[in-house]
């Protein structure tokens, strides 16, 4: 009953913000899969503009039948390029201390919400995260709340220390924001930092932690 009334607690603090748009997106020199991968990015986190550099990215595809399926190229924004690790061992580490970090998605083609939620568990799971303790589970309501990833579109979220916030941004540009901390920082990233859920995820992290 405790947990469940936490869980209530951190849900009612999630709220819609007024903000258009999380990240400003800016030129950058390199390509995934024709898409044009920025070079950086502001956090439009309120009151708190940040300046983000990319840091890493790659292309995220999942087996289907005997199908390898594109599903979306990820990018990895830090305050400071230069203190990302590009190794498997350290980088999860290393992007959890930064101010603020972040982590967008674009979609290559059309992802209910449940459907990513689901993968998000399944990363979970494999990183032997509580889906059930209030912030994750937070998390995951916001997820299945916001709607389906078109392709073209893009799932983003921002990671803010000042703030203890955590700050998400469905396909449809709602910006959403939740409580949260180093601790829970780390478990939403080990989706894609941690240990790989499957032989996708596997080769997504491997392109996130090289040197290009």
């Amino acid at each position: 009953m405790k947990n469940l009334l936490s869980a209530i607690l951190v849900l009612s603090a999630v709220s819609g913000a007024a903000q258009a748009e999380l990240l400003t997106l800016k030129p950058g020199t390199q390509t995934c899969e024709g898409r044009s991968v920025p070079g950086g990015a502001t956090a439009n986190i309120p009151n708190k503009p940040a300046e983000l550099t990319t840091a890493a990215f790659g292309l995220r595809a999942k087996k289907v039948a005997v199908v390898n399926v594109k599903v979306y190229c990820a990018e990895i924004l830090v305050t400071d390029g230069t203190l990302y690790a590009h190794d498997a061992g350290n980088a999860l580490a290393s992007v959890v201390k930064m101010p603020t970090s972040a982590i967008r998605l674009d979609f290559l083609r059309a992802v209910d919400a449940q459907t990513v939620k689901s993968s998000f568990v399944d990363a979970f799971n494999a990183n032997h995260v509580d889906v059930n303790s209030p912030k994750i589970a937070a998390f995951l309501n916001v997820v299945a709340a916001g709607g389906t990833a078109e392709s073209g579109k893009s799932l983003t979220i921002v990671f803010d220390l000042m703030t203890a916030a955590i700050y998400y941004e469905d396909g449809n540009g709602k910006v959403s924001s939740m409580p949260s901390d180093p601790d829970t920082n780390a478990q939403i990233l080990s989706i894609w930092l941690g240990t790989p859920a499957d032989a996708g995820l596997a080769t997504l992290k491997s392109q996130l932690t090289s040197v290009r």
